[in-house]
């Protein structure tokens, strides 16, 4: 909101500034992903460029649409009416800025009324305001709705595109909803592919759940078209999948989920999986091949709404969730997204293993799963801490082959670590000639050796380049001159019988958004969706000393499946400094040296910060 002080020094920008991130917007929107409309959106209401999510905006910035300089190029190729539709797609689609949204609001609707006053379609543009309206503003939504329905459309297309707003939840009570659901089905050739997408779905979920239907669904997943569409959260789906959980089709899910990540449906998870549901308004759900097991509770939906807040102050994130006003988070000093030092988030422990009753003996029957939408909440931390090795989060819905009779070692340590010269004592001792240990590898050499099929255990000791903020793609730090980015990791297909098990002991390695592609992001995801890998990662940036005790245990229980060695490490570590170096001498003689860094530090490591970001994807 704009104060009558911001208002006294409010200058606004050129009006060839306004139009310039207008147009940036609209050009965006086909090609890149949905969170990345922040940067001309933010820059517009903020009145200079920038590329940061988080940014002071003021709401006299929508002025400027109604002067008169301003006036004949917004009717360029309906540069206003996309704008608004775009901007208040992306406000949806992201739950972002609620506050800015809805301030604009009015204003905005009312300049789409002068351009209709002169014979322009404005409708694709309210149809937007109002599915943002009916999460955020009820009377607002019941203004819009009325007048939607009360306009005739002008174009084929407009009644397509009207016929599909008057399916969704806005208009779901009224006695006209499954009219409408039949009539955006029968116009769903016409429409662009994620209105397509939706009519599809709506259809099944409140029609005719055909697998003629179904078959098409799929088919549009799999368009090119969707593409930039499949980066974002893909909420529109949302209420398609919960009609999948109710009707218990778990074989559909599984092939929805394969053709959004477009890998080939004939494949099945050999062993128990199962998808997992956190965000419904009445309970938990479970669903595998054989079974589906709901928690039904009244409550569930503010569990999660609790749990998302809480998980933004406790790691220093904003995460907003659609139709929540208040984006709830920490700035505890340090950087975004990475954990304060004066909370051990054991609260977030509990409140992660009540929400998703990880104590409940069906985690102990499962050996992979999936979170539709993912999130950062950290289940795994939260099993081991009631004794469940955790199963891994299934990413790339592709086979996952046993591990090689005889394995093979590749070391990879950064000389920018801290503790790089420790780490590589410690390998040296433990493996002698028996593993590779490359210290400080240049990019082909890296590159190279993680090429090279022979190598069945990879460990990475770097740093982990996550930004929430930036657009830039997330990468592994070796050195200036070293990188590898998640294009770049996404590559490394396995293509051996045999799968890969990797520790991926950087910060942020397994951070991800939210999203019904469940873990479409991230550096962990992106190398485990190339198949056949194991990834065991941390979730939230870690200090430096538990990273190198955290990955040099996983070193030591090398021989235990994944998920067991995860359980293993976390039991050794849920101590005071004092047990854990004791334990590692235990151990290891060659633990000693870093024994010795343990009892000299002040810093808790058996802290839930610490061990509670514990991993695993596949």
């Amino acid at each position: 909101m704009t104060t009558a002080d911001e208002w006294d020094n409010f200058k606004p920008a050129s009006p060839d500034f306004y139009l310039t991130e207008m147009r940036r917007a609209v050009a965006m929107v086909s090609t890149a992903p949905v969170a990345d409309l922040a940067f001309p959106i933010f820059s517009f209401f903020h009145g200079a460029r920038t590329e940061e999510r988080e940014v002071e905006t003021q709401t006299g910035h929508v002025c400027v649409l109604f002067t008169r300089e301003i006036r004949a190029p917004l009717r360029e190729d309906s540069l206003l009416i996309r704008w608004v539709e775009i901007i208040y797609y992306y406000f949806r689609e992201m739950a972002a800025v609620p506050e800015l949204a809805r301030e604009v609001w009015k204003p905005l609707w009312q300049v789409l009324a002068q351009h209709e006053n002169d014979g322009w379609d404005v409708l694709p543009a309210r149809i937007q305001m109002a599915n943002w309206a009916g999460h955020y503003d009820q009377e607002l939504a019941e203004h819009a709705l009325s007048i939607i329905k009360a306009t005739p459309p002008y174009t084929p297309q407009a009644e397509a595109i009207r016929a599909l707003f008057l399916t969704t939840n806005i208009n779901q009570q009224n006695a006209d909803f499954r009219e409408y659901v039949q009539r955006a089905y029968q116009l769903a050739e016409s429409m662009e592919a994620t209105h397509r997408l939706q009519a599809l779905t709506t259809y099944y979920s409140h029609f005719a759940a055909s697998d003629q239907v179904f078959n098409d669904i799929l088919a549009s997943l799999r368009s090119p078209e969707l593409s930039a569409y499949k980066s974002g959260t893909m909420s529109l789906l949302g209420g398609f999948m919960v009609s999948l959980f109710d009707r218990n089709e778990y074989d559909h899910l599984w092939r929805m989920m394969c053709a959004i990540k477009e890998v080939d449906e004939t494949f099945r998870f050999v062993s128990a999986h199962a998808f997992i549901v956190a965000n419904h308004r009445d309970r938990l759900m479970l669903l595998s091949r054989s079974n589906r097991v709901s928690f039904d509770e009244e409550g569930n939906g503010q569990s999660y709404v609790e749990l998302a807040k809480l998980c933004n102050r406790m790691t220093n994130v904003a995460i907003s969730l659609l139709g929540d006003t208040e984006v709830d988070y920490r700035n505890a000093g340090d950087r975004f997204g990475t954990p304060g030092t004066a909370d051990d988030l054991g609260a977030l422990r509990d409140k992660v293993v009540a929400h998703y009753h990880l104590d409940d003996d069906v985690y102990r029957e499962l050996a992979a799963v999936s979170l539709v939408p993912s999130h950062n909440h950290p289940i795994h931390g939260g099993l081991c801490s009631v004794g469940v090795a955790p199963p891994p989060l299934l990413v790339s819905f592709r086979p996952l082959p046993d591990r090689a009779d005889q394995r093979r070692h590749l070391c990879l340590v950064s000389a920018d670590t801290m503790t790089c010269d420790l780490e590589c004592e410690w390998i040296t001792q433990e493996f002698g000639n028996t593993a590779t240990l490359m210290r400080d590898p240049g990019k082909n050499d890296l590159l190279g050796a993680l090429s090279d099929q022979a190598y069945s255990d990879v460990y990475v000791s770097a740093h982990g380049q996550y930004s929430h903020h930036q657009s830039h793609e997330p990468y592994v730090h070796f050195s200036e001159q070293s990188k590898l980015s998640a294009s770049e990791l996404a590559a490394l297909t396995r293509a051996a019988p045999s799968r890969r098990t990797v520790v991926l002991n950087i910060c942020d390695g397994a951070t991800t958004t939210i999203s019904i592609n469940s873990n479409a992001a991230g550096l962990g995801a992106a190398w485990a969706h190339g198949g056949a890998h194991v990834i065991v990662s941390h979730l939230w940036p870690v200090p430096p000393l538990y990273a190198c005790t955290f990955g040099l245990l996983m070193l030591t229980f090398r021989d235990l499946p994944e998920s067991e060695a995860v359980l293993e490490v976390y039991r050794q570590l849920d101590a005071d400094n004092q047990t854990i170096a004791d334990r590692l001498r235990a151990l290891r003689p060659h633990f000693g040296p870093l024994a010795e860094r343990i009892e000299r530090s002040a810093l808790p490591l058996g802290n839930f910060r610490n061990i509670g970001a514990i991993a695993l994807l596949c």
